[in-house]
């Protein structure tokens, strides 16, 4: 898979968990929007990684 691809990906998956964030605060969850903050910033941190690792090709 191209990064470009894994990339956008990624993007897509964070746009839901940041849905699924909106939909805990107006229920009042705070556990369940800390654990999706949790699942961004893994992917955020894949997102960096993959430019790293393109930088470095």
């Amino acid at each position: 898979m191209r990064y470009k691809d894994r990339v956008e990906m990624d993007l897509d998956i964070i746009e839901r968990h940041l849905g699924r964030c909106k939909d805990a605060i107006d229920a009042n969850n705070l556990a369940d929007v800390a654990q999706q903050i949790v699942q961004v910033e893994s992917k955020v941190d894949n997102i960096r990684n993959m430019i790293e690792l393109e930088d470095d090709a």
